[in-house]
C-alpha cells in the first residue's frame, strides 16, 4: 500500500469539530487526535506539541484526549507507530518484485526517501526525539519492529529472529541524516540515496558478520 499522502494525514478541525464529540467511533476520535498531532508537528515541530495545544487543534476536551492517550509521549510513540506501520506496508509492496538482497536494499531505500517525500519532515522530527535524552526507555520496548529489514536480515544472514529484529529499526535512523541533507538542499536527491544504500548494505553486513565471529 502506497503512503498517505500529507494532506489525507489530516482532519480540520473546523469541518469536524461537531462530528469529533457526537459522531465518530472510538477509533475515528483516536485517529482525529492523531491527525491533529501531525498538523502540530508539520506547521511547527515535535517540541511544540503538548496536551493543550492537541486538544485545542482537535476541538475536544481534556478528559476526551486523556481518555485515548496517557502523555503527551504515549501521543507522539503512537503517531510515530502509525508512521512506521505506513512505511512497512510501503517498503514491503516496493520490494517485493527485487531478486536478492542488495536490490531489496535498494528499493527499500528509494521506499524510503518516497515515504519521507510524501510525508514532510514529520517522521524525520519524531526520529530525532526517539533519539533524545529525555525520551522514556521504556516507549522502547514497544516500537513497532520494522517487519521487511527483519525478514531480509534473516533470509540473508540467517539471524536469529530477535537479533535481525533488534538491528532492523537501524536502516531506517542511518538513512534519515542523508535525507536530511537531502531535504536542505546540501546533497541531490540520487546523490542521497546512492550514499544511504552504501551505508546500510555496508552496515548491515558488517554487523551480520560481527555477530557471525
Amino acid at each position: 500500500m502506497s503512503a498517505i499522502a500529507p494532506r489525507a494525514l489530516i482532519s480540520s478541525p473546523r469541518r469536524t469539530a461537531n462530528v469529533v464529540r457526537t459522531r465518530l467511533s472510538l477509533d475515528e476520535r483516536r485517529e482525529h487526535l492523531l491527525n491533529a498531532t501531525i498538523e502540530l508537528i508539520r506547521e511547527q515541530s515535535v517540541a511544540a506539541v503538548t496536551m493543550d495545544r492537541v486538544k485545542d487543534r482537535a476541538n475536544v476536551s481534556r478528559s476526551l484526549l486523556y481518555n485515548h492517550f496517557d502523555s503527551v509521549d504515549d501521543l507522539l510513540f503512537t503517531v510515530f507507530k502509525r508512521l512506521v506501520g505506513q512505511l512497512d506496508q510501503h517498503t514491503v509492496a516496493a520490494s517485493r518484485g527485487a531478486v536478492g538482497f542488495e536490490a531489496k536494499v535498494h528499493a527499500a531505500v528509494h521506499a524510503q526517501f518516497e515515504f519521507e517525500h510524501t510525508n514532510g519532515a514529520v517522521f524525520g522530527e519524531l526520529l530525532q526525539w526517539l533519539s533524545t535524552a529525555w525520551f522514556k526507555p521504556a516507549l522502547f520496548h514497544r516500537m513497532h519492529v520494522f517487519e521487511h529489514w527483519t525478514s531480509a536480515l534473516i533470509a540473508e544472514f540467517r539471524l536469529p529472529s530477535d537479533v535481525a529484529g533488534s538491528l532492523a529499526h537501524v536502516p531506517v535512523a542511518a538513512i534519515e541524516p542523508l535525507i536530511h541533507a537531502w531535504r536542505q538542499g546540501q546533497l541531490q536527491r540520487a546523490t542521497a540515496q546512492a550514499l544511504a544504500t552504501q551505508f546500510v548494505l555496508a552496515g548491515l553486513r558488517e554487523a551480520a558478520t560481527a555477530r557471525a565471529r
